[in-house]
């Protein structure tokens, strides 16, 4: 059976930062292992960011994929509202092409898998981890038997959606094979990389656990997860991939895209402990946000001397009141220790912060901000919520009869609904003016020698630091040669 594995254009997102489609590699390997071989991936974000294809031009070169082998059944990824849109019409313009089962899946085809049925052209939905599901249902299309007996799977008949015995989760994540980067372009992935925000390339993405145990409203990824729970591979199983990666493609940098890294802070230590054993010479970050409460200085030295060089920390809000709210139940003051620890180790930190909840006022946004501003932090990030569909913040919104507008709000960068104290376009504008001054904030801290001198403990740190001071110096440049031309 020849199965095509998709990952759409994805026009929707506003964004060319391409990322390679692990969930879509882990299904191949796991198809594999089912002797289910004749596999391909598309990655259509990839191929658009690399061509600089319209969406005509998308379309026509999923067409030629298409009409080049006679596939038997594609496999689509959605995994996020705001990509929701472009999986939906690459489902539509597949079957129009050749009318074979398609499949879906992702945290926003888990959580809104009967919205998708509805869809003609959509034909199954994966519910939560595909490695044990997807390969079961190929295997039943592919001889013609009922699909009701594979677990984890929403289907319909007619009109009708139904949903077999829900999954349960895989327990021993070491047993789930390697993502088959081999049906992924990675030269590709690697010249699309940026120069300024990683500091070693080539670089690949790796995941070495899943779940989370947070409690925060604003998150569905415990959708796809089997709820709050944390499962993390072994370090030997990780640092093996690892190891793998640095042998077979040259890959000099790592990003954990993990939801919490950290959650066994014993385990975080181990794994760093077996990079250093093997010698593997690594940078590795996580862009994903790491638990600033599983952290301390013991940790992050251990941690930096493996090759961890930035970490991001997902701060949310500094008002007591909010983050009751949004249930981060953590200590702000050990968040702040951590950073200190942190930079005091010359490693360079992130924070991302959410501003705009429904009953948020200015001061308690601005107390935030000034958290931000007086902290060691290199860098912040300030968002607007996204108001996602299988969030206690989205059933927040539902139970107070609170409007969102779908088409806008599934975007973190703007808001689709308005709050207490600010409208929809004051509420835009606020998070960009927010913005524009943390970048500011970002641009005197790199001017100031003290901060920077601590980041330097090599060659490798002095080049890396010269690259993002020419940056930061063209960017206020660009930006006083637009201001005078306007």
């Amino acid at each position: 059976m020849k199965v095509l594995l998709v990952q759409p254009p994805w026009f929707g997102t506003g964004s060319d930062r391409v990322f390679q489609p692990l969930s879509l590699a882990y299904l191949a390997a796991s198809c594999r292992e089912k002797e289910i071989s004749d596999i391909t991936i598309y990655d259509g974000f990839l191929r658009r960011v690399k061509n600089n294809f319209s969406p005509k031009e998308a379309e026509s070169d999923l067409k030629r994929i298409l009409l080049k082998d006679e596939y038997d059944l594609v496999g689509i990824s959605n995994p996020y509202q705001a990509f929701s849109d472009d999986a939906i019409q690459c489902a539509s313009y597949i079957k129009s092409i050749r009318n074979i089962p398609i499949v879906m899946g992702g945290t926003h085809a888990t959580v809104c898998y009967k919205e998708l049925l509805k869809e003609e052209h959509i034909d199954y939905i994966v519910i939560g981890e595909g490695e044990l599901t997807f390969p079961g249902l190929v295997k039943k299309i592919e001889v013609g038997n009922d699909v009701k007996k594979v677990d984890g799977l929403a289907y319909k008949v007619g009109e009708k959606v139904f949903l077999t015995k829900p999954r349960e989760l895989i327990r021993d994540l070491d047993a789930i094979p390697f993502p088959a980067r081999d049906l992924l372009e990675m030269n590709d992935y690697f010249s699309l990389e940026s120069k300024i925000w990683n500091m070693r390339l080539p670089k690949a993405a790796m995941i070495s656990s899943r779940g989370c145990v947070g409690q925060c409203i604003y998150c569905s990824a415990h959708q796809v997860w089997g709820g709050r729970i944390w499962r993390g591979r072994s370090p030997k199983n990780v640092v093996d991939e690892l190891e793998h990666l640095v042998k077979k493609y040259g890959v000099r940098e790592i990003d954990f895209e993990d939801d919490q890294i950290a959650t066994d802070p014993r385990r975080l230590e181990l794994l760093c402990e077996e990079i250093l054993k093997r010698n593997l010479d690594i940078k590795w970050k996580t862009p994903a946000g790491i638990g600033h409460w599983s952290l301390n200085k013991k940790i992050l030295k251990l941690m930096k001397k493996s090759g961890y060089y930035r970490a991001t920390f997902g701060i949310e809000s500094a008002t007591p009141r909010i983050r009751k709210f949004i249930r981060k139940t953590h200590d702000i003051q050990q968040a702040k220790e951590v950073i200190n620890h942190a930079h005091d180790l010359g490693l360079w930190t992130n924070a991302t912060f959410i501003v705009g909840f429904p009953d948020e006022t200015l001061e308690e946004i601005m107390v935030t901000y000034n958290w931000f501003d007086s902290s060691q932090l290199d860098y912040g990030n300030f968002y607007l919520p996204a108001v996602h569909p299988g969030t206690e913040l989205h059933d927040y919104f539902i139970r107070n009869n609170l409007s969102i507008n779908p088409e806008i709000s599934k975007y973190a960068s703007i808001s689709g609904y308005k709050t207490s104290y600010f409208s929809e376009v004051e509420l835009r504008d606020l998070v960009l003016k927010l913005q524009k001054n943390a970048e500011a904030r970002i641009i005197r801290r790199f001017m100031n020698p003290k901060n920077i001198i601590r980041k330097i403990h090599s060659i490798e740190d002095l080049k890396y630091v010269i690259r993002l001071i020419l940056f930061y110096t063209s960017s206020v440049i660009r930006n006083k040669l637009k201001i005078q031309g306007s």
